[in-house]
């Protein structure tokens, strides 16, 4: 983080609707500049409502130290979620409104509507660059109307003396809370796979793979995750043995699972709040997770126009 004098003339803009590939260090990142925040909510709608994704803008000025500044970041898509889980965007705003041919209106102005303007008047010195988490429901509270202004709930700029490492801060951002649900006693077992460049769970010292007991005799319990984990049943789920003795017979109880059938493994994304844990025609296990999501990969979200 650098800091460096306010200065008034550096209006705030979006700098080109352009996809740029920096080579920062030896990281190969891939960012999106953007021109405003018109342009920005455009890039949200790519994908539907419901299965958009959170982002982190940086903001900074058109100058070597605050370039410099940047740079030593790192700030690209290494070590960081997969961009169909996590957006990276960057804004320059020392020459904002002459790079866009039409009249730059106060609701384009996507800093000042982030609150990054209030947040460098709060400041006697102005940091360079200021990153800016944005969380998925942002996106998907944008609808159809990319003119529509969202809540900012969740919405939060890093602090960089409490957390040195955007990064760690990025990941810890985008910890999610799942519950997992069953309308029928039994236990079981669901495993969470973390990706191993976590570097929020590295630091916390959490293994890269968590496995939680569901009791049969609670409604649900809920797991920590991250976009971009893998999540499946792992322990069949079985009557328990005080259950079984008091049991009816009854037609409507589930079939016991086949113990050799593998169960579907499930990527965990930003809408992953709730799962209702379900038995399928092949007696394996699994959830009923929106089947759209399937075809919201890195390959599918990446080819935006874009330069080099």
């Amino acid at each position: 983080m650098f800091s460096l004098q306010c200065n008034s003339e550096y209006t705030m803009m979006l700098f080109s609707s352009l996809c740029v590939c920096l080579s920062i260090a030896f990281v190969h990142c891939k960012v999106y500049e953007l021109f405003d925040r018109d342009h920005y909510h455009d890039l949200m709608q790519d994908t539907p409502e419901g299965l958009r994704y959170a982002s982190v803008i940086a903001f900074y000025n058109d100058t070597k130290e605050c370039r410099s500044a940047k740079d030593a970041l790192e700030f690209g898509d290494v070590g960081v979620a997969s961009v169909n889980h996590l957006f990276l965007g960057q804004f320059e705003f020392s020459t904002a409104k002459q790079r866009i041919w039409y009249e730059y209106d106060d609701h384009v102005n996507l800093p000042k509507k982030l609150g990054v303007d209030d947040y460098m008047n709060s400041k006697e010195e102005c940091e360079c660059p200021i990153l800016v988490f944005v969380p998925a429901s942002y996106a998907d509270d944008i609808l159809d109307d990319y003119l529509r202004d969202p809540m900012l709930d969740g919405v939060e700029i890093w602090d960089a003396q409490t957390e040195p490492d955007w990064k760690v801060w990025a990941w810890r951002s985008l910890e999610k809370t799942i519950r997992i649900e069953m309308d029928i006693p039994f236990d079981f077992e669901v495993t969470v796979n973390h990706q191993t460049i976590n570097a929020y769970l590295k630091k916390q010292n959490i293994p890269w793979t968590e496995t939680f007991a569901v009791n049969a005799i609670l409604s649900h319990v809920e797991i920590r995750a991250f976009p971009g984990d893998t999540i499946f049943i792992s322990s069949n789920p079985e009557l328990t043995v005080q259950l079984s003795r008091v049991r009816k017979k009854s037609t409507l109880l589930a079939t016991k699972p086949t113990p050799s059938a593998m169960n579907p493994t499930y990527e965990v994304h930003a809408a992953m709040n709730r799962l209702r844990v379900v038995q399928f025609d092949d007696d394996t296990w699994g959830f009923d997770d929106d089947p759209r999501r399937e075809q919201i990969t890195a390959s599918f979200v990446a080819p935006r126009p874009s330069a080099t």
